[in-house]
């Protein structure tokens, strides 16, 4: 049979309203493709990734029609013909599909009703940063996927075996790496009722080689060179003026220039 066969067959007495099961299993995975920023300024990253939910609904197979094929390919208009259970991330700030030049939408039909939905995208995610111990600091930032739709009653999402793959490359957030990543599942009560929620949690580590060399390094030649005024002849003020002068100037230039790059908070930073 050709394709074209197989969706009218299938499709025949399909209704995008009704779901296939109760509930029905859905596994989520995330590829990170690159962390594009991690800003301090905004207490968020930026991350390009695929997004991947599969779920089973038998009413979509075709193995019986056509033993010889073993999937079908479909971009995001077919998408919108299915039932869906909707996962989202809910906890972002800004997110975007890719589109070169069309939509980055894969969506893949097995013989037994197997839906594999695909996304490729890029999401800003809220952080958690604490800058006490600046430039040291590990800020942990989240993404959180929950069923926009459904709650337990209806979609019952975890994470597949592998819940998140990291890239090989270096990524561009050159002044971070990624020094764990964690996920977590539970439910969160809403007053519609009770949903699931995966976590998945990265933590981060400053390279503070640049604050170190560029930063503290001349901050605290500038507080060594300033006590050489202590070694120059009590009578000789002008000469001792401009060296304490010079010396607390610049270390209060390399201070604002600390400070100028990390938000205001209400406590004292590293």
């Amino acid at each position: 049979m050709t394709p074209q066969a197989i969706i009218d067959s299938i499709m025949s007495n399909y209704s995008r309203s009704q779901s296939p099961e109760k509930p029905v299993p859905t596994h989520v995975e995330v590829t990170i493709q690159d962390i594009i920023e991690l800003s301090v300024l905004s207490n968020s990253v930026t991350v390009d990734f695929w997004f991947s939910a599969i779920w089973h609904d038998p009413r979509l197979s075709f193995g019986h029609l056509d033993p010889c094929r073993y999937n079908l390919s479909f971009d995001d208009n077919f998408e919108k013909l299915l039932w869906s259970p909707n996962v989202c991330i809910v906890n972002s700030k800004k997110s975007v599909i890719h589109a070169s030049p069309r939509a980055n939408v894969l969506l893949m039909i097995l013989t037994n009703g197997t839906v594999w939905l695909n996304y490729r995208m890029r999401a800003q995610a809220p952080c958690e940063m604490d800058l006490s111990l600046f430039p040291i600091d590990r800020p942990k930032c989240q993404l959180v996927f929950e069923s926009y739709s459904f709650n337990t009653a209806t979609v019952n999402i975890n994470w597949l075996e592998t819940p998140v793959t990291l890239p090989n490359t270096t990524l561009s957030a050159t002044e971070y790496y990624l020094s764990d990543v964690q996920t977590f599942r539970h439910t969160e009560d809403y007053k519609a009722g009770e949903w699931y929620r995966l976590t998945a949690e990265f933590s981060f580590q400053r390279r503070y080689g640049f604050y170190v060399l560029q930063m503290y390094l001349p901050c605290y030649t500038c507080v060594i060179l300033s006590m050489l005024g202590f070694c120059i002849d009590v009578k000789a003020l002008p000469a001792r003026i401009i060296l304490l002068v010079n010396s607390l100037m610049s270390a209060t230039y390399q201070f604002g220039s600390i400070i100028s790059s990390l938000p205001p908070v209400s406590y004292i930073k590293g």
